[in-house]
């Protein structure tokens, strides 16, 4: 079985998404940006996980 996990960052914030394989880091930590989405695969193992941090980026500027 495989896993998807989607990530959508809504309003002024950026999201940094780390994935944890058996309680270790499984590659870099990507970044989410406002507005955006990104898809995560959970590959097998005993344990997965996904350490998610949000970064608030201040009043959006008019445009």
């Amino acid at each position: 079985m495989t896993t998807t996990v989607k990530v959508h960052v809504n309003g002024n914030y950026r999201a940094t998404v780390q994935h944890i394989v058996d309680g270790k880091p499984n590659g870099e930590p990507v970044q989410v940006n406002p507005q955006e989405e990104k898809y995560f695969t959970a590959y097998h193992g005993k344990a997965n996980s996904f350490d998610v941090t949000e970064e608030y980026l201040g009043e959006k500027v008019p445009e």
